[in-house]
């Protein structure tokens, strides 16, 4: 956006885009400098979030899923528990 009003600007005042340094200078000068920015970004982001777990553990042993496994059966469920006591 920027460079697109640096070029209404040089086409007011009377100013060639070729005889400009928009495009030989400012764009690549700024172009490198973002990349250098998020470069440095990233490397300084890796490393401090290095050691975080993206889905943290759980200290305690997973159960079985078939000890906590339920199905309805007519008017009984399996796992010995009818549900009337």
């Amino acid at each position: 956006m920027i460079v697109g009003l640096e070029i209404i600007y040089l086409s007011f005042i009377g100013i060639k885009l070729r005889d400009s340094s928009v495009f030989y200078l400012e764009l690549p000068v700024a172009g490198t400098f973002c990349v250098l920015i998020n470069l440095i970004y990233y490397i300084l982001y890796s490393r401090a979030h290095a050691g975080d777990d993206p889905m943290p553990r759980s200290k305690e042993p997973e159960a079985s899923y078939l000890d906590n496994f339920v199905v309805k059966s007519g008017k009984r469920r399996l796992n010995g528990y009818s549900g009337a006591s």
